[in-house]
């Protein structure tokens, strides 16, 4: 026996369909999403439809001090350590000019760059939708100051 399933559609216009390039942000904000076959998605965009990874505004606030820890120590130590095993086979021409900025810091044994801090937020926000996450890591780089931000209860899934 088989059961009937009901099936529903809504009118929409195309500004207000996404294109599905981020599954957390798909999952986070269940938005009207193009069908997933190359030749619609590229009918959708023609017709002024945007990818959720560009409509998605995240911002991260942090609360300070910056402290260094005995976590922040064992971040670092653990990324000064693995950072070779990073760049192991990817070709240069994969990084941004930016990575060499932050190997410069990394390879830097006598500066600190991993600190511990309160909390992380991290505000998403798709059209009127607002999500405010915690987070436990954070990288900023902002004009005087290229750091990753920690939390006390860092998870290392994060720091990846």
């Amino acid at each position: 026996a088989s059961e009937r399933q009901r099936v529903s559609y809504s009118l929409v216009r195309p500004a207000d369909v996404y294109l599905a390039d981020n599954d957390v942000y798909d999952r986070m904000f269940q938005p009207v999403i193009a069908p997933q076959e190359q030749v619609l998605e590229s009918f959708y965009a023609a017709l002024g439809s945007r990818s959720l990874s560009c409509a998605v505004k995240v911002t991260t606030k942090e609360t300070p001090p910056y402290h260094v820890t005995t976590s922040s120590r064992d971040v670092e130590k653990l990324i000064r350590k693995r950072l070779q095993l990073f760049f192991f086979k990817r070709p240069r021409s994969n990084f941004t000019a930016d990575v060499d900025k932050w190997i410069s810091l990394i390879n830097n044994e006598d500066q600190h760059f991993v600190y511990e801090v309160p909390s992380i937020e991290r505000t998403l926000e798709l059209d009127s939708v607002r999500k405010v996450k915690c987070c436990t890591a954070f990288a900023v780089a902002r004009s005087r100051l290229r750091a990753l931000l920690i939390t006390s209860d860092v998870s290392l899934f994060e720091v990846a």
